[in-house]
């Protein structure tokens, strides 16, 4: 009990301490700048069992419930999108397919940008696209496995855009402090 008491000081103390976070500052090493960007995800193709699932299809709502479904589901927040490392495209990715997903390679070559990634539950995904100081637009073509009801698993093929513009400069709140920024 004093255990969980101490973890949750620490935790509120390390969140106010957020609060007071210096400005963020742009990595010259990331292609996309520092800003407010606008994001969008959706899946534009999906195939399960040997054969494609129509967006309208109830099997669609049930493989990919914790998908916000509507494209242009604009996703807006301050912060610089890891399209080097790879970290925005594992998010968007996770948010997608089933299971948290991270990244195991990640590739440059000017603004070309490439990887491959792995998903809890088996599914792998790879992802190539193009980056920019104000753009990013990358398609992720993922492996998945399903665990089904009856205790079986079912495999297909997801494909997700990601495309995100810069809108603008980060707005601050205060002289000191921006706005909570989403993972971006």
């Amino acid at each position: 009990m004093m255990m969980r008491l101490a973890v949750l000081v620490v935790g509120l103390a390390l969140s106010l301490a957020g609060c007071s976070e210096e400005p963020k500052v742009d990595d010259p090493a990331n292609a996309p700048q520092l800003g407010q960007w606008g994001v969008n995800y959706h899946i534009t193709n999906v195939s399960l069992g040997g054969g494609t699932v129509h967006r309208s299809s109830s099997e669609f709502s049930r493989a990919f419930r914790k998908l916000d479904l509507n494209p242009g589901n604009g996703k807006n927040g301050c912060g610089e999108p890891d399209m080097t490392g790879g970290t925005a495209i594992a998010r968007y990715t996770s948010y997608s397919v089933p299971g948290n997903c991270t990244i195991k390679t990640a590739k440059r070559n000017g603004y070309s940008i490439r990887g491959t990634g792995e998903c809890d539950g088996g599914g792998t995904f790879q992802y190539r696209g193009k980056d920019g100081p104000g753009f990013f637009d990358v398609k992720v073509y993922a492996y998945i496995k399903r665990l089904q009801d009856d205790g079986s698993t079912d495999s297909g093929n997801v494909t997700i855009n990601i495309e995100g513009r810069r809108e603008g400069e980060c707005v601050p709140v205060s002289s000191s402090t921006y706005s909570s920024a989403r993972e971006i």
